[in-house]
């Protein structure tokens, strides 16, 4: 059995044991994408307990200057630490940023300052090319980047990108696969068990997407809209690890929403005022033992179920 098998199958042992509904609803949070602005949201099914924490700031050389827009990606580690792809110029660096700020420090009454990892080491041949999403897998705790290609004869890929500076560690692949493809990707998000979806703006598709490889599993939705709206362009996800729900964003209405993982049944939150382009949302991690720990306790299995010798 692989590690990764190995570690999906320790993570559902662990979701068996805590999978006794608590109920609560985890705090949502996120960036506008139009304003650099980050805010947090404490019951997103009445959206009550909005947050703003003012627009991001960045340290140039002594001077404090607002990130500004095109924050596009956003995800959450489990210490709190909040990755963010910026695509637009900052600080000296070329086009596509990797940014980080850890939300346990987010203040309300002063500045929140990003840390500059480095320029997101994937080429782009075109102005419109973007990192569209970011998302930490919970079983091998890698950093993974939709890359929305602008070019419209080349489909959307994966990879997995450095923590620690935004450099490429893998390119996993383009996303295509039975009888579908990602030509406008927007987000991408993994539920506690390791499974990847990602929302296409193309044609308004949610699909499940093999993080080895991109390619696509299955399509989940075929119809994103329904019941939410005449209409969406859905650009974030995050995966309620409390709830095992999908919870988006949408840029045509500004709505919140959660999306039924099947064809229908999804639903509207409703939208705040003041947000105008949320295109990154995540929540904590929780529940979820760290790599490291579901190899050992993986390992001692294996080793308890082993038959001794005679001798």
């Amino acid at each position: 059995m692989s590690i990764r098998n190995l570690s999906i199958l320790l993570i559902c042992i662990m979701a068996l044991f805590l999978s006794t509904p608590s109920w609560s609803i985890p705090t949502l949070w996120g960036v506008d994408e139009d304003d650099g602005e980050l805010f947090s949201i404490d019951d997103y099914t009445t959206l009550g307990g909005f947050t703003s924490y003012g627009d991001l700031r960045y340290d140039d050389g002594g001077t404090l200057r607002k990130v500004g827009n095109h924050i596009e990606a956003f995800t959450l580690d489990s210490d709190g630490t909040a990755y963010m792809a910026l695509n637009s110029g900052l600080g000296g660096f070329s086009e596509s940023v990797l940014l980080s700020f850890n939300i346990h420090d987010a203040q309300t009454a002063s500045h929140n300052i990003v840390s500059i990892l480095g320029t997101i080491g994937i080429g782009f041949d075109n102005p419109g090319d973007n990192i569209s999403g970011l998302s930490i897998d919970p079983v091998s705790g890698n950093l993974y980047a939709l890359h929305r290609d602008d070019d419209g004869d080349v489909l959307d890929s994966l990879f997995v990108l450095d923590k620690s500076d935004g450099s490429v560690l893998s390119s996993i692949g383009i996303l295509s696969g039975s009888g579908q493809d990602v030509r406008s990707g927007e987000d991408l998000e993994f539920d506690r068990l390791g499974n990847l979806f990602v929302t296409d703006n193309a044609d308004d598709h949610l699909y499940q997407v093999d993080p080895l490889t991109g390619s696509i599993l299955s399509m989940i939705d075929s119809d994103e809209k329904d019941g939410i709206s005449t209409s969406v362009k859905i650009e974030g996800l995050a995966w309620d690890f409390e709830n095992d729900r999908l919870i988006a964003s949408d840029d045509k209405r500004n709505l919140f929403a959660q999306l039924s993982l099947s064809d229908g049944a999804n639903s509207s939150f409703g939208k705040i005022s003041g947000l105008t382009d949320v295109e990154g949302i995540d929540f904590l991690p929780s529940s979820v033992p760290e790599p490291g720990s579901m190899l050992m306790l993986g390992l001692g299995l294996l080793a308890m179920g082993r038959k001794p010798r005679r001798g």
